[in-house]
């Protein structure tokens, strides 16, 4: 495994709400798809940026 991921610098990102908007996205599931989707969005575009591939 050590030769098969190539050593550079990771980011990894963990996304956590307030309680409230938990109980909400349990109530409604169907809400957290498109929240999700914004979500990854926001983030491609900022990595996408700071990588200077846009």
């Amino acid at each position: 495994m050590d030769h098969a991921v190539f050593r550079v610098p990771m980011r990894q990102w963990a996304l956590s709400f307030p309680i409230p908007i938990g109980f909400l996205f349990n109530a409604y599931l169907r809400l957290l798809s498109p929240v999700s989707q914004i979500i990854h969005s926001a983030i491609s575009t900022l990595v996408s940026e700071e990588a200077g591939w846009s």
